[in-house]
């Protein structure tokens, strides 16, 4: 059970880790938007925001 919950652990670590990866990224291209390109830099700015909150949630909901 324990192996369990840790491996559970690491891959939620690992999501998180992948969504502020994409969060820093999405949001360094916002620099390089355009005003026809910003809309839509902006939603991925947003959409990014909310997975690395989602995986957050996630990390902390494992309490065992």
């Amino acid at each position: 059970a324990e192996k369990k919950a840790s491996a559970r652990r690491s891959a939620a670590m690992e999501k998180l880790k992948n969504a502020q990866a994409t969060l820093s990224e999405k949001t360094a291209a916002l620099g390089d938007a355009t005003a026809a390109t910003w809309d839509s830099a902006k939603a991925d700015v947003i959409a990014a925001s909310k997975r690395v909150e989602a995986a957050y949630d996630d990390l902390v909901a494992d309490k065992s």
